[in-house]
Order: structure tokens, then C-alpha cells, then sequence
């Protein structure tokens, strides 16, 4: 009946912010996120085996379940509406836990707290690290080449060494083994150790060494194809190589943490033959394998999703079968070999209102955010004439090899402008809303291409306007062997500009509270620089450019405070 209701409590958050399930069911479907399609099945099967307890425990309502659920609404509310992807789907997968609290109650939530919890794993976030990753793996190849006496040359993420050059680009940064390998560091502390303190160690170590694998990764990667003159470890060879060496750095720090295991209560002790470290290696074969098909991107490129799902199957009924033959091994841990007969629980007036109070304000809050969002569209922001600017001409279409990327604008302008000063490019999108899937602040947009800002110069610049009034931009420097170029751009959120993405949110935010329009605008403007160049006479033609666009731009102007 626990089960039942738990399973109940689950799909029933699922379908009132389906919305927000959706978009993590397309995320799961990416190689850095794949773990969040198992998180349910096993958190379920882990319930599961609590079966025997959960029957002896009692229904009843939790005020503290509640006040999570309350603080969890509002925390999905305003990532919601302010487009916080990743704090959204927090929230709507810390709801299922908080819910189960409200209307199972302590005795019945506590005995499954961890896998209850354990659904939240399944937020696909990470993402934002990625860049710190990749610089972490750059140092510490360059690290273990300068160590190894291997000489090369390094600008930022580029690496060139005496056999070829190398980039420690985004798929490099170890992201899809960090998430995947801490999920399992989780699942293995939950099934070896009693103590949290010892699950938190394990899990921060196991996070600490997959950071450190990725870059010895990448140093054996360059290192031997440099020396082989690209033979070796050029092409997808060095993928199943990083692949394979994770599996087994996963496996080994499970091998050693089942030495710390804990031993199971007096009245379960098993005999000497069947010592934790015995226990633990269904665990550790399971677990590994798991490991492997979650993080199985060779495998999906050169067999297809189809040979991932299968492996990905595989690896669930070794999961299974393991985990099945390890609680066989070491008995049951409920203190109680028979379950008590399971009796009705009448429910309170109490009981009621707090269940009532619980469902209503989950109802209500995906309900309440569709109506402020469709408050809040509005006409988008006007964009620029730039056939009507006073100092600059267009010339044609944006001229450089790279182009800003901004998902589904409401309007978007772009050219290569010949300004008093010099040759401008600019970029301009308006948004009317700040819906998922169109909005102006998002992951998978940017003003520059997100490795720019990591790998040279990134600077804030006020520009000094016509009318006197000073705007903020943010300047990117890219340095480049064969030509390089310097970058303005800011955002605008109904005349309030910023150059900051935290900053913009706020202000997306704050005019859905007013209910008013809440889209904004972007602007980039760019110009070729010499490397050798102080970039002077870049920003003298950019701000012409600039000064022109806030003339003529309208709601783009900053506002006088």
C-alpha cells in the first residue's frame, strides 16, 4: 500500500508540472544528462526493497512536509518566470520527496528518505561548470606534460605539441563521467556505509578523483598521439580509451571504498565468508556496468541509439539481478523478519486539511505562473533601422566565420556596417516573452561563442553615449593566429541594461511582477583587430556604431535613473 501511494504521489507531481518534465525528458536524451533515465527506475526499486519495513510504518500528515512544499512552489514559481531552467527542475523533482513527506508523514518517508530523495539526481545541471572543467583539465595536462618533459605551446585550450595541435574543447571537460560517477558514488555509500559522513567522503572523493581521471586523460590522449605522430589516439580510439578508463577508476574506488564498509546489525551478521568486502562486489560489478552504459557516447555514435538502448537495458537487469543476489546474501535489514499486518489508517480532519493544503498549492502554482506569463508578453522590443543610422551603412550580411546565437527571437537584424571610423558588424534580437524555448537568456544562447570568454581577454567597458549618459558593455578580446576581433554587447530589458545573464533574469523578473512586458533585447557589435593591436581604434569604431544603435534603437537607450 506504501508503494502504491509513494508510486501514486510521484506521478501525480509528474503530471501537474509536466511542463517541466518534458523539457528534462528531452535533456536526458543528451549525453552529458543520459543518467537522469535510470534515477526513477532504480529509486523505485530501492523503495522496493523497503517494502517489509514501510508496511509497519504509520500514516500521517507532516506539517514540515508542508512548509517544504510551500518553499518549493515558490522556488519554481520565480525560476519559472525568470526562464532558471536548472532551478526549476530542481524544484519540481525536490517536489515529489516533499509531497511524500506531507502525506506519508516522518515514520513512512524517513525509512525510504534516501531514495525518495534520490529522484533529485535526475536535474540534468552541469552545464554552467563546464567551462571551470575545461580549464582544470588544461592545467593539469599541461601539468603532466611539463612534468613528463613533453615540450609544447599553449594559448588558453589549445595545446601544440611536436606531432599536432589539440583543443580541450566542451566534450572534453568529463562533465557526462562527473554526473554519472557521483550518482553512483551515491547509490554504493547507500548500499555499504550507515553513516553519512562516511557516504559524503566517498562521494566527494569519487567527484575529486573524476576530475583528476579527465585530465590524465587528456594528457595519455596528447602525449601519445603526439608521439605517434597522430596514428594513435587520434580519432575515436581516444574516446573508447577515456571511456574504458573511467569504468575502471569508478570500479577500483568502489574495490577500495567496500574496505570501509559497515557491518550489518548484530542480528543480521553474516558468516566470515560473506564478509562487506564479499558483499560489496555484486555491488561493485552492478555499479560499474551501469557506469559504462550511462556514459556510453561511443557507442551511440558508432552504433546508433538503438545499441545504447540496449546496452543501457543490459546494464539495468545486472543492476537488478546484483542488487537482488546482494540483499540475498545479507538478509533483510528490517529488525522485524515478518511484517506486521498491514491495518487501516483512518484519516484525521488533520490529515485532510494538510493533504488538501499540500495538493491545492501544487495544483495552483504551475496554473499561477502560465497566468503571469501570459500577462507579461508583449510587444518585443524595437530593434534598430540599421538602414536609418546616422554615421554607419550597412555593406551586406554579418561578415566574420562566427555569428551570435540567439533560439527563436521575435525579431533579429544583423550586418556588416561602414561606419566613419571603420567596417562594424552588429547583431540584434528581440524577444516578446521570457518563455522556455524563447526567451532571451538561455543555455543554449550566446553572444560570443561560450569558449571566447574562457579562452581570452573578457573585460566590462562604459561607453559614453551622444547624449551624454554612459552604457555598459562587456568586451571580449579573441586572440587568434590568423586574425582576431574585439566584441562588445549588452542586454536590455525594457530599457534597464546589463551585461550580466543573473543581472537580465532580475530584471526579466521584475517586469512580470509589474506585469509588463518582460522580452528584452541583445546587442553585439564586433570589429576585426590585429593581434599585435592595443585595440584602440577598434573601440573608437565601435563606439560610433554603438552610439548610433542607442540613438535609434528606442527602448534599447539606456534609462536615465
Amino acid at each position: 500500500m506504501r508503494l502504491i501511494l509513494t508510486v501514486a504521489i510521484a506521478a501525480f507531481v509528474v503530471s501537474v508540472f509536466g511542463t517541466s518534465f518534458q523539457s528534462m525528458w528531452a535533456l536526458w536524451q543528451t549525453t552529458d544528462h543520459r543518467h537522469g533515465l535510470v534515477v526513477f527506475p532504480i529509486a523505485l526499486f530501492l523503495i522496493w526493497q523497503l517494502r517489509e519495513e514501510l508496511a509497519e510504518g504509520r500514516l500521517s500528515s507532516d506539517l514540515r512536509g508542508l512548509t517544504l512544499v510551500v518553499v518549493l512552489a515558490a522556488m519554481w514559481l520565480v525560476a519559472r518566470l525568470a526562464g532558471v531552467q536548472a532551478l526549476e527542475h530542481l524544484a519540481a523533482l525536490a517536489m515529489i520527496p516533499a509531497v511524500a513527506v506531507t502525506l506519508l508523514g516522518a515514520d513512512v518517508a524517513g525509512k525510504m528518505a534516501f531514495p525518495l530523495f534520490f529522484v533529485v539526481m535526475a536535474t540534468p545541471i552541469g552545464d554552467a561548470i563546464v567551462p571551470h572543467l575545461m580549464i582544470v583539465t588544461a592545467d593539469l595536462s599541461a601539468f603532466l606534460l611539463t612534468v613528463s618533459g613533453v615540450p609544447f605551446f599553449r594559448d588558453g585550450q589549445y595545446m601544440s605539441l611536436p606531432g599536432g595541435d589539440f583543443v580541450v574543447a566542451d566534450v572534453c571537460s568529463g562533465l557526462r563521467y562527473l554526473l554519472a560517477g557521483s550518482m553512483i558514488a551515491l547509490l554504493f555509500g547507500y548500499k555499504m556505509y550507515d553513516s553519512s559522513q562516511k557516504r559524503l567522503i566517498f562521494l566527494a572523493v569519487t567527484a575529486v578523483t573524476l576530475v583528476i581521471t579527465n585530465g590524465v586523460r587528456a594528457y595519455v590522449v596528447m602525449a601519445v598521439a603526439s608521439a605517434t605522430d597522430m596514428r594513435y589516439f587520434a580519432g575515436r580510439d581516444h574516446v573508447y580509451f577515456g571511456w574504458i578508463m573511467f569504468g575502471v577508476v569508478i570500479m577500483l574506488l568502489m574495490w577500495i571504498g567496500a574496505k570501509y564498509a559497515d557491518d550489518l546489525p548484530a542480528a543480521q551478521e553474516e558468516p566470515e565468508s560473506q564478509a562487506p568486502a564479499l558483499r560489496a562486489r555484486p555491488i561493485i560489478l552492478a555499479l560499474g556496468v551501469l557506469m559504462l552504459a550511462l556514459t556510453i557516447m561511443p557507442l551511440v555514435a558508432d552504433f546508433g541509439e538503438f545499441g545504447a538502448a540496449l546496452a543501457a537495458v543490459g546494464a539495468m537487469l545486472v543492476l537488478t539481478v546484483a542488487l537482488i543476489g546482494s540483499q540475498r546474501m545479507t538478509g533483510s535489514r528490517s529488525a522485524n523478519e515478518s511484517a506486521a499486518a498491514m491495518r487501516r489508517d483512518k484519516l484525521s480532519l488533520v490529515y485532510g486539511a494538510v493533504a488538501f493544503a499540500a495538493l491545492s498549492i501544487v495544483v495552483a502554482t504551475p496554473r499561477f505562473a502560465a497566468m503571469v506569463e501570459r500577462n507579461a508578453l508583449g510587444p518585443a522590443d524595437a530593434v534598430a533601422d540599421l538602414e536609418s543610422l546616422q554615421n554607419c551603412r550597412p555593406l551586406g550580411p554579418w561578415s566574420q566565420s562566427w555569428r551570435p546565437h540567439f533560439e527563436n527571437p521575435f525579431a533579429e537584424s544583423s550586418a556588416q556596417l561602414k561606419c566613419v571610423s571603420g567596417a562594424v558588424d552588429v547583431f540584434i534580437a528581440s524577444y516578446a516573452g521570457a518563455q522556455q524555448g524563447s526567451e532571451l537568456i538561455n543555455s543554449a544562447n550566446y553572444p560570443v561563442p561560450t569558449d571566447w570568454v574562457t579562452m581570452n581577454d573578457y573585460t566590462e567597458r562604459q561607453v559614453q553615449l551622444g547624449d551624454g549618459r554612459d552604457l555598459g558593455v562587456a568586451e571580449v578580446r579573441v586572440r587568434r593566429p590568423h586574425g582576431g576581433a574585439l566584441v562588445w554587447y549588452w542586454y536590455d530589458v525594457a530599457g534597464k541594461t546589463s551585461t550580466a545573464t543573473l543581472e537580465t533574469k532580475k530584471n526579466q523578473l521584475l517586469m512580470m511582477i509589474l506585469g509588463r512586458p518582460s522580452g528584452g533585447s541583445v546587442v553585439v557589435v564586433s570589429t576585426a583587430v590585429n593581434s599585435a593591436d592595443d585595440g584602440n581604434e577598434a573601440r573608437k569604431r565601435l563606439s560610433v556604431a554603438v552610439t548610433d544603435i542607442a540613438a535609434d534603437g528606442g527602448s534599447m537607450r539606456p534609462r536615465a535613473e
